[in-house]
């Protein structure tokens, strides 16, 4: 018993508590580090015995609160040259056991020290320091357990798994201060490097739904040729934002790859136009079913894509390259006769776009509360402008050209009808959709004086399609009577293919 020195011996003659003093401000150079270290290490073990403990037995936790008492505590020891304090897991584990559940298992367990510092020492005077060693390494057993968790941690997140083999490695090899160093910066270099290269998805329909999701994720879905929908899960800062450009870019670009095999493989004649399926629909005016929609005779080949829907849900912030990249973008899609979308901006980003102009580029009027909206917004938008391309070519817009006599005059450039008997189609059909048409047009002005979307150069397009029909069949009525005239019925379509 006697070879243990008193340097190697647990027990030290405590008679009484050191009288309070300020501490030896000094010594702080030389501790500055360590005591970094330690603060965070204790912190986050006391944090981690909360969270165990609160999860078992159903009560909040509040990591400031818990900052704030180890603050407090350490301060206080500091006067009494106490070492810092910190959460035991072994002695946690123990009263959570016992089922203690005030404070007074620490009033009791504090008594039980104080007993053993001042008046119980002595009996600890023969045990070394090897001793203090294994009561370490036992109460930090569960603590050594956690390897076992890998395997786990390899299958929830790779990433994690790697910062916690840099932890463990580097505090081996190393110490804990270095150790602990070593992985914050890992860790943060792996957060910069998954901004940098985030996951990207062209998204689709489900089914018939509102909901638009990643077209890898769900088989039933819908899809818009003319239509890109790209989501990029990652704020928008300098470091990844000619990422996102190239991204978007390629989005669009491998939808008009695809659209360019489908067109080369099904062309007919030497426009290359490619044809949908033919089938008899009818026309569909109610809004919100107005993406139910399929055209048939819709060419593909001629600007495939017509906009870019960018989601803006996973932009949390977004800095002025960011803003820049997105004006680039919306200059390459110009160039491209491509209009850019953008939904479910988050009111700081608008802001940031304001403040960096680019409504200038994406005016004000292509920003949408969800993706669904943008879609309804694309769709009609297309009606109107196939329309007007009919009402220019002389054909009455927004009725199955399969099922019209119409579609059979065009398709026969061998046989022609009368001025008369186009002029009387074209009345009839006019009867036909006059109602329907401005019943359309109504339920677009009252979403947009919601303000879901507005576009005003749609509405001015339906007026000016009927003022030019009103104008048209004034023209063939003056031909009709100049043909009646000169007797020159020619080549008359008989009457029973325009009944309807």
């Amino acid at each position: 018993m006697g070879a243990y020195s008193h340097e190697n011996s647990l027990y030290h003659d405590i008679k009484r508590f050191p009288p309070p003093r300020p501490p030896n401000l000094s010594l702080i150079p030389e501790v500055i580090v360590d005591s970094i270290v330690l603060s965070i290490v204790i912190f986050a073990v006391t944090i981690s015995v909360c969270k165990l403990f609160g999860q078992k037995h159903g009560y909040a936790t509040k990591g400031s609160q818990e900052l704030r008492a180890l603050a407090l505590l350490q301060i206080i020891g500091s006067f009494f040259t106490c070492h810092p304090a910190c959460s035991s897991i072994s002695r946690a584990a123990v009263i959570s056991q016992t089922g203690v559940n005030s404070q007074l298992g620490g009033v009791i367990t504090a008594s039980m020290m104080l007993i053993v510092i001042l008046w119980a020492g002595f009996l600890l005077e023969p045990l070394p320091k090897c001793i203090l060693a294994s009561v370490v390494v036992v109460a930090l057993q569960g603590m050594f357990l956690q390897v076992k968790k890998t395997r786990q941690l390899w299958v929830m997140s790779q990433i994690d798994l790697a910062i916690w083999i840099v932890a463990f490695l580097a505090t081996i090899l190393w110490d804990v201060v270095q150790g602990l160093a070593i992985a914050v910066a890992f860790a943060l270099i792996t957060v910069i490097f998954r901004t940098q290269w985030p996951k990207t998805a062209k998204l689709v329909q489900v089914g018939d739904t509102e909901i638009y999701r990643d077209t890898h994720r769900y088989q039933v879905h819908t899809s818009f040729s003319h239509i890109v929908i790209f989501r990029y899960d990652a704020p928008l800062l300098f470091f990844n934002s000619e990422n996102f450009k190239q991204r978007a870019l390629e989005a669009v670009e491998k939808q008009e790859d695809e659209l360019k095999t489908i067109a080369e493989s099904h062309s007919s004649g030497e426009t290359g136009d490619v044809f949908q399926p033919e089938k008899r629909r009818d026309r569909i005016y109610d809004l919100p079913h107005l993406h139910f929609v399929r055209r048939r005779d819709k060419k593909v080949f001629e600007r495939m894509v017509h906009y870019l829907i960018i989601d803006a849900s996973g932009f949390t912030h977004m800095d002025q390259m960011g803003v820049m990249s997105f004006k680039d973008l919306a200059e390459e899609m110009a160039k491209k006769r491509i209009e850019v979308l953008i939904t479910s901006c988050r009111a700081k980003v608008r802001q940031k776009c304001l403040q960096c102009g680019l409504f200038e580029f994406v005016p004000l009027s292509h920003f949408f509360p969800s993706i669904h909206d943008a879609v309804l917004f694309a769709l009609h938008k297309d009606e109107v402008e196939e329309a007007k391309k009919l009402a220019d070519r002389g054909v009455r817009p927004g009725y199955d050209r399969s099922s019209s006599s119409l579609t059979f005059i065009e398709r026969n450039s061998g046989r022609r009808a009368s001025l008369f008997q186009r002029n009387k189609v074209a009345a009839s059909l006019d009867r036909r959709e006059s109602d329907s048409s401005m019943g359309q047009t109504s339920q677009i002005e009252q979403r947009s004086s919601c303000g879901i979307f507005k576009d005003e150069g749609c509405d001015e397009m339906l007026e000016q399609r009927f003022d030019k029909d009103e104008a048209r069949r004034g023209s063939n009525n003056e031909a009709v009577k100049s043909d009646e005239n000169n007797g020159s019925f020619n080549e008359v379509v008989s009457n029973d293919r325009f009944k309807k």
